[in-house]
C-alpha cells in the first residue's frame, strides 16, 4: 500500500463518550462500554480494531472524555478506570449476571423503616466498589504511558448550591441550582489525590460517584457526599468523598437523570478544553439505547381527553420514558455552530493573510486600539471566571459580572496586555519588556498548528516522494512536543493560580473578601475587592510552571520565538506542499490556495525568526480586533449516535426500564446485544471515507486489506462461512471504496457494506465468548425457566455435547434462536414462581416504605395494616414455591375450607357469625402453617406472629361459641361482635407489620 506507516504520521481519532441513563438498560450500555474499551486498547482483545487502525487507516484511537448519567454514569466509572491503565473490563458481564438480580437488590421485607425499595448503601455500592477494586488491582504491564482521560458524572443535589450574578441595575441575584457534577482525571498536572484515576483511593470515590448518579428516585435512597474544606484543587473544584465536586457543602445527592439524563453539555465543555495537536479527528459518541422511545402501550391507547393518565403512570413515565426523550437538538446545533465557527475562523485567517501580504504593518496599526480593547475584555472575562469558581463561600459571593467590571477598572495592572500606544512601538521593545501575555502565545501556537495541520493534510502520501511529507509531519510533531506542550502546561498553572488566589491558597495573599451589601443593590465594599485584585493581578508574574522554576512570564518570549523558529524550519516543506498537493483531498484547489496565502504572508522571502514572530503577532492583532477573542480550541466535532439496532429484543425496556433485572438470562441477552451493537457502531465510526480518500490507496488494495480483516486465515474455524459471505458482498464493498477514493465524486457518509463485513467477524468472536455465558445463566435461574429458554438450552447443550466447538453456521443459528429470549416479557410470566416471589417481595417492601414516609397517622396506620397482610402473602408464596409438599397441602386444605365458609357467608347473608370466625381461623391456620414452613427465616418469624394471631382467633371463636350456647340473648350483640372481628383483623395486620429482622 502507498501509505507512510511511520510512527508519527498517524491520524489521531479522539472519541468522547456520552452515556445516558436507563435503569436496567445499564446492562446493554455495559456491553457497548466493553467494546469502546477494546477500541481504545485493541492490541490483545480485539485484533480487528487494531488491524483497521494500523493496516487500513494508519491511525490511533483513544477515548479522552467520558460523561455519564445514571446507568451511563455507572458504566462510565468502569470505562475510565479501565483506560487510566491497561485493565480488563470483561468481568463486568459476570457482575451484572450474578449481582444484578432484582431480588438481591430489594430490601428484606422485614427491614424496619426502609428509605427505599432497593439496597443502595447496603448492597449496590459494595458490589460496585468490589468490582472496581478487582479491576484496579488487575493492572497489566504497560508498554507506554496511558493516555489522558477525563470522567464527568452528573447528579442532583438535595439541598442545592448557590449561583450569584448581577443584573443591569447592580442588584445581586442569588439562585439555587441543583445540578451536581463529579470530575475524575489522570492528567491534571498536579499531585492531588482526590479524583485522581491513578491513585488507589479513587476506587471508593468512583463507587460513591456511581452510587450518586444512579440513585433512581424511590428505588434507591439518596447518597450522602462529604465535602472537605477547600484545598488547592487544580480545577477549581472541591474535594469530596465522591471525587472533585462542583459544590462546596456536604449533602445528599440523587440520580443525575432527574435534571440531565443526556449529559452532552459537560462532554462538550470538556472537549473544547482539550488541545488539538496533530491530525485530530474528533468524534462524540452518544450512547443511548433507545433515543426515540415510543410511549407506553397504556399511553398510546388513549384516544380522548377523558382517558387521563393516572398518578402511577405519570410518576413512573416522568422518571423513565419521558426523561429518555429529553431533546439533544440544542447540543447538536451547538456542535454544528462551533464547527462552522472554527471553519470560519480558519478561513478568515488565510483571507486576512492574503490581504496583509503587501500591507501588514498598516492594517495591524489601524487595528491596534481595537485589539487592546478585545484583549482587556477577554482577560477580564477569563480571570473573572477562574476567580469566581475559586470562591469558597456559598453566600456573599461576588458575581462574575462584578469581578469582570472590577478587573476592567484596574486595566493598567494587566501587564499581560500590551500597553504601548502603537504596535510599531510594542514590537521594538526589548525582550525583557515583552508583554504580549500567555493567551497571545497560546493563540500564536494555534496559528502554527493550523498551518502545519493544513500542510500535513495536503502533503502527498506517495512513497515515490515521501521526503516532503516526512518533513511536515516531523515539523508538526516537534511543534507540539517541544513547544506547545510547555505552553499548555504553563497555561494550566496560571489558571490554577487565579482559582487558588480566591481561596487564599497563594502565599502572601488572603482569600477574596466576602461581598457585603443589600441583596437588591450594589455591593458596599467594591473598594475592598479592587484592593484585593490590585495585590493579586501583578503577582501572576511570579507563577512557575511544572517543568521549570523560571517564572512563566519570563519564558513567554522564548516560547513564541521557538514557535517561529520551527515554522521557519518547515518553510521549504510547506512550500513544496503548496506546489504539489494531494489533489485527491483537494480536487478543486481551495485548501491549497488557503495554505499558499498563509505561507506567502508568514514565510515567504526567507524571514528570520523575529520577523516571523512579528508577522504572527500582526495577524493575531488584525484577526482579534475584527473577529473577537475566544478560548475555544479549533477543532470540529462529529456527533455519532450509538443505539440499539434491535430494541425489540432488549428486555431492559419493559417494566419502566427495570425489566432486565428480572432474570439472569435477560441480563446476558441485553449484554450480548450491547456488545454486538457497539461493535457495529465502532467499525462504522472508524471507517472514515474522508481518511480513505486522503490516503490515496487504490480501491483494489483497500479491498484486499478489508478482506484480510473481515475473513480469518485458512484453517481458522470461522474461515469457510465468512469467506463465502465475503464473496457475496465483495462487489458492494468494491463499489463503496471506488466512490470513496474518487475525488470527482461526493464523499459518501459511510461504508455500509465494508462495515457489515468487518463487524460480522467481530460479532462471531463475541458470540463465541458469550453464548456459553447465556447458557450458564439459564441453567442457574431460580425456579423453572420459560419454555423458550429451556428449549434453546436443550438444543445448545446437544450441539456442544462433549466440548464440541460449534461450526460458524451453527453458532449463528444458535444466536438467532436465542432471539426468543429477548422477546420474553414479564406479563407472560404470570403463574411463574419467580414472578410470584418477586411481586410479593416488592409489595411487602413498598408498603413498608410508604408507611414509613407517611406523615399522617391514619394513613400510616392503614399502610402498616396493609404491610402486615403483604408480609403474610409473601410468606405464603415462599412456602408455596418451596420444594417441600407439607406446607402446600396443609395450606391447600385449610384455606380451601376457610374460603368455602367465607364464600357461603357472601351467598347467604344470614349465616351465623361463628361460621365467619371459623373461616377466618382456617385461613389463618393455613397461612400460619405455610409461613412456618417457608425457607426464609424472616418468613418464619412472620409465621410465629401469625400463630399468635391464630391462637387469639381460636380463643375468640371459643368465647363466641360459649356465649351463644349459654346465653340465648347473645345474638343481639352480633353487630358489635362483627365490629370486633374487624378490629381484630386490623390489629393482626399491625401486629404482623411489626415483625422485624433477626438481631
Amino acid at each position: 500500500m502507498n501509505v507512510d506507516i511511520s510512527g508519527i504520521d498517524k491520524q489521531d481519532i479522539r472519541i468522547a463518550v456520552v452515556m445516558s441513563g436507563g435503569v436496567s438498560l445499564a446492562i446493554w450500555i455495559s456491553g457497548v462500554t466493553l467494546e469502546l474499551h477494546h477500541v481504545a486498547q485493541p492490541a490483545k482483545r480485539t485484533p480487528e480494531y487494531r488491524q483497521i487502525l494500523d493496516k487500513l487507516l494508519n491511525a490511533n484511537a483513544r477515548i479522552d472524555v467520558i460523561a455519564g448519567t445514571s446507568a451511563g454514569g455507572l458504566n462510565g466509572t468502569f470505562l475510565a478506570l479501565g483506560l487510566a491503565a491497561p485493565r480488563d473490563l470483561g468481568q463486568m458481564r459476570d457482575l451484572w449476571k450474578e449481582h444484578g438480580d432484582l431480588r438481591r437488590l430489594l430490601r428484606h421485607p422485614l427491614a424496619k423503616n426502609p428509605p427505599s425499595l432497593l439496597q443502595g448503601d447496603d448492597y449496590f455500592i459494595k458490589k460496585v466498589e468490589d468490582a472496581l477494586a478487582t479491576i484496579y488491582h488487575a493492572t497489566e504491564p504497560a508498554k507506554e504511558p496511558p493516555s489522558p482521560v477525563e470522567l464527568i458524572l452528573t447528579g442532583t443535589l438535595w439541598e442545592g448550591r448557590l449561583s450569584t450574578f448581577t443584573d443591569d441595575m447592580g442588584a445581586n441575584i442569588v439562585e439555587q441550582d441543583y445540578d451536581a457534577t463529579f470530575r475524575f482525571t489522570n492528567d491534571d498536572g498536579s499531585a492531588a489525590v482526590n479524583g485522581n484515576l491513578d491513585h488507589e483511593s479513587v476506587i471508593g470515590q468512583l463507587a460513591k460517584a456511581a452510587r450518586c448518579t444512579s440513585s433512581f428516585p424511590g428505588a434507591f435512597e439518596p447518597h450522602w457526599v462529604e465535602v472537605a474544606p477547600a484545598d488547592d484543587m487544580p480545577d477549581g473544584r472541591w474535594p469530596s468523598s465522591a471525587g472533585r465536586a462542583n459544590f462546596s457543602c456536604s449533602q445528599f445527592v440523587v440520580d443525575g437523570g432527574v435534571l440531565l439524563n443526556k449529559p452532552l453539555r459537560p462532554a462538550l465543555e470538556a472537549i473544547y478544553r482539550q488541545p488539538a495537536e496533530r491530525q485530530v479527528r474528533r468524534v462524540l459518541a452518544y450512547v443511548c439505547p433507545t433515543p426515540s422511545e415510543p410511549s407506553s402501550g397504556a399511553a398510546g391507547d388513549r384516544s380522548s381527553q377523558e382517558q387521563v393518565p393516572n398518578a402511577r403512570e405519570v410518576v413512573l413515565d416522568v422518571f423513565t420514558r419521558l426523561r429518555s426523550t429529553e431533546s439533544v437538538s440544542r447540543e447538536l446545533e451547538e456542535i454544528r455552530c462551533r464547527s462552522e465557527q472554527t471553519g470560519s475562523r480558519r478561513r478568515a485567517r488565510d483571507q486576512l493573510a492574503g490581504a496583509m501580504t503587501e500591507r501588514a504593518a498598516d492594517l495591524a496599526e489601524a487595528a491596534w486600539d481595537g485589539y487592546r480593547e478585545v484583549r482587556v475584555d477577554y482577560a477580564a472575562r477569563t480571570i473573572a471566571d477562574l476567580i469566581f469558581a475559586g470562591q469558597t463561600t456559598t453566600e456573599q459571593r461576588w458575581s462574575k459580572r462584578e469581578l469582570v467590571e472590577a478587573i476592567r477598572r484596574d486595566e493598567q495592572s494587566l501587564s499581560f496586555v500590551p500597553r504601548s500606544a502603537s504596535m510599531r512601538e510594542e514590537l521594538h521593545l526589548p525582550t525583557a519588556e515583552w508583554g504580549w501575555g500567555p493567551t497571545a502565545v497560546q493563540r500564536l501556537g494555534n496559528m502554527g498548528l493550523d498551518v502545519m495541520k493544513r500542510a500535513v493534510w495536503l502533503a502527498p502520501l506517495s512513497t515515490s516522494d515521501s521526503r516532503v511529507r516526512e518533513e511536515v509531519v516531523a515539523g508538526l510533531q516537534a511543534l507540539h512536543d517541544r513547544i506547545l506542550t510547555g505552553v499548555y502546561e504553563d497555561r494550566r498553572a496560571l489558571d490554577g493560580y487565579w482559582s487558588a488566589a480566591a481561596r487564599g491558597n497563594v502565599p502572601g495573599i488572603s482569600a477574596i473578601p466576602r461581598r457585603s451589601g443589600p441583596a437588591t443593590g450594589p455591593a458596599r465594599n467594591q473598594a475592598e475587592l479592587d484592593g484585593w485584585l490590585a495585590g493579586v493581578i501583578p503577582l501572576w508574574k511570579t507563577v512557575t510552571g511544572p517543568s521549570s522554576e523560571v517564572p512563566i512570564a519570563q519564558r513567554l518570549h522564548e516560547h513564541a520565538l521557538a514557535l517561529a523558529r520551527q515554522l521557519r524550519a518547515s518553510a521549504d516543506a510547506i512550500e513544496s506542499v503548496c506546489r504539489d498537493p494531494n489533489r485527491r483531498v483537494d480536487p478543486h484547489g481551495h485548501e491549497t490556495a488557503r495554505l499558499t496565502s498563509l505561507y506567502r504572508y508568514l514565510l515567504a522571502e526567507d524571514p528570520d525568526d523575529e520577523e516571523i514572530l512579528n508577522r504572527l503577532l500582526r495577524l493575531d492583532v488584525v484577526q482579534l480586533a475584527f473577529g473577537g477573542a475566544t478560548g475555544e480550541v479549533e477543532q470540529q466535532v462529529e456527533l455519532v449516535q450509538v443505539s440499539s439496532r434491535n430494541p425489540g429484543h432488549l428486555t431492559g425496556l419493559q417494566a419502566h426500564h427495570f425489566g432486565a433485572f428480572y432474570r439472569p438470562s435477560w441480563r446476558m441477552n441485553d449484554w450480548m446485544h450491547g456488545r454486538l451493537d457497539g461493535a457495529s457502531h465502532i467499525v462504522r465510526i472508524l471507517l472514515s471515507p474522508e481518511r480513505i480518500r486522503q490516503l490515496g490507496t487504490s480501491p483494489a488494495e483497500m479491498l484486499d486489506v478489508i478482506r484480510e480483516i473481515a475473513v480469518p486465515e485458512v484453517g481458522d474455524r470461522d474461515h469457510e462461512l465468512l469467506a463465502l459471505e465475503w464473496e457475496n458482498a465483495r462487489g458492494d464493498c468494491l463499489r463503496e471504496l471506488t466512490d470513496a477514493a474518487d475525488p470527482g465524486k461526493p464523499l459518501p457518509k459511510m461504508l455500509a457494506a465494508c462495515t457489515d463485513r468487518i463487524a460480522r467477524r467481530v460479532h462471531t468472536r463475541i458470540l463465541r465468548e458469550d453464548l456459553p455465558g447465556l447458557a450458564d445463566a439459564i441453567r442457574k435461574e431460580t425456579g423453572t425457566p420459560p419454555a423458550d429458554s429451556r428449549t434453546w438450552l436443550s438444543a445448545y447443550e446437544t450441539k456442544t455435547q462433549g466440548d464440541r466447538v460449534l461450526p460458524t453456521a451453527e453458532l449463528w443459528s444458535c444466536w438467532h434462536d436465542a432471539e426468543r429470549i429477548g422477546d420474553q416479557r414479564i406479563h407472560n410470566e404470570v403463574g411463574d414462581d419467580t414472578l410470584a416471589q418477586t411481586a410479593t417481595h416488592t409489595a411487602a417492601v413498598a408498603s413498608s416504605v410508604l408507611g414509613t414516609r407517611s406523615r399522617s397517622k391514619i394513613v400510616g396506620t392503614l399502610f402498616r395494616v396493609f404491610r402486615g397482610y403483604t408480609l403474610i402473602v409473601w410468606a405464603m408464596v415462599l412456602a408455596l414455591t418451596a420444594k417441600g409438599n407439607f406446607a402446600k397441602r396443609a395450606m391447600d386444605i385449610t384455606i380451601a375450607a376457610g374460603g368455602t365458609l367465607l364464600a357461603t357467608v357472601v351467598l347467604l347473608p344470614s349465616v351465623p357469625l361463628g361460621l365467619i370466625l371459623a373461616g377466618i381461623v382456617l385461613i389463618l391456620a393455613g397461612a400460619t402453617s405455610a409461613a412456618l414452613c417457608a425457607p426464609d427465616h424472616g418468613a418464619r418469624r412472620v409465621g410465629l406472629r401469625l400463630l399468635a394471631g391464630t391462637v387469639i382467633a381460636v380463643l375468640a371463636v371459643g368465647l363466641y361459641s360459649w356465649a351463644t350456647w349459654h346465653r340465648p340473648g347473645a345474638q343481639d350483640w352480633e353487630p358489635f361482635a362483627k365490629f370486633g372481628v374487624a378490629i381484630l383483623l386490623i390489629g393482626l395486620g399491625l401486629f404482623v407489620a411489626r415483625t422485624g429482622p433477626r438481631r
